[in-house]
């Protein structure tokens, strides 16, 4: 159940930081610039976070930064702060990409091998369906799209808390 939570979340917020990437103040090509860069990134500290400190500690982390990000970039847009948006857009989407490269592999992490294609299948099936939401979301008059950001990373950073790891 708190995977599908971190599908259902990561999957949104993923695809909902980039839909929203045209309404964020600032210049859009630069914006989608520093975003696209971050994701890059993201992809590659994944596999290092997780062997570092393991899927519980990384998945909270990853919400975490997006989380407090996102607030940030509700907090600049409310009070024309323009200059720090491309950095708060880097750290939203650095988070929520890296921790949607993670769900993947922390499937692998904490089932059981006989049974890690079907939870596979249903949390992306989950993940997939709720998706479908992400550009109603962002179409929602501004703040709106960010505090829902906020509110999905954060209750998954609070739910990734609760994973256990597979025992060998």
């Amino acid at each position: 159940m708190i995977m599908m939570v971190e599908w259902l979340s990561v999957c949104v917020c993923y695809f909902l930081i980039g839909l929203y990437i045209k309404y964020v103040p600032g210049n859009i090509f630069v914006n989608t610039t520093f975003s696209s860069l971050s994701e890059a990134a993201s992809n590659i500290l994944t596999f290092i976070f997780l062997n570092k400190f393991g899927p519980r500690k990384t998945l909270f982390l990853l919400y975490a930064i997006s989380t407090f990000t996102s607030i940030l970039l509700v907090m600049a847009e409310t009070f024309d702060l323009l200059l720090i948006v491309p950095f708060l857009v880097l750290g939203s989407r650095f988070g929520v990409a890296a921790a949607f490269s993670a769900v993947y592999m922390v499937n692998v992490k904490i089932f059981p091998t006989e049974y890690q294609g079907t939870i596979f299948g249903i949390c992306n099936l989950i993940g997939r369906f709720s998706t479908i939401f992400a550009p109603f979301v962002a179409e929602m008059p501004s703040p709106t799209p960010l505090i829902v950001f906020a509110g999905l990373c954060g209750l998954s950073s609070l739910t990734a808390l609760k994973l256990q790891e597979k025992k060998e």
